[in-house]
């Protein structure tokens, strides 16, 4: 990441790879309050690993990649 990049790119702070998906997927508002499983059931795993195709992570911190 360019150094004049890097506060653009920062993403947040997190525990693991499943944390850093899960808030991205309420931030984009694609998880329902009211709905119940199997609706709600998510292979938080799997998701983040997809996501991180675009996202980097370092000591917990984590980044866009694409710009």
């Amino acid at each position: 990441i360019p150094a004049d990049m890097v506060e653009e790119l920062y993403q947040g702070d997190y525990e693991n790879d499943e944390d850093f998906a899960y808030a991205v997927a309420d931030d984009v508002g694609v998880l329902q309050e009211d709905a119940q499983w199997p609706h709600t059931f998510i292979d938080w795993q799997q998701a983040a690993r997809e996501l991180m195709y675009d996202y980097g992570e370092h000591e917990g911190h984590y980044f866009r990649t694409t710009y």
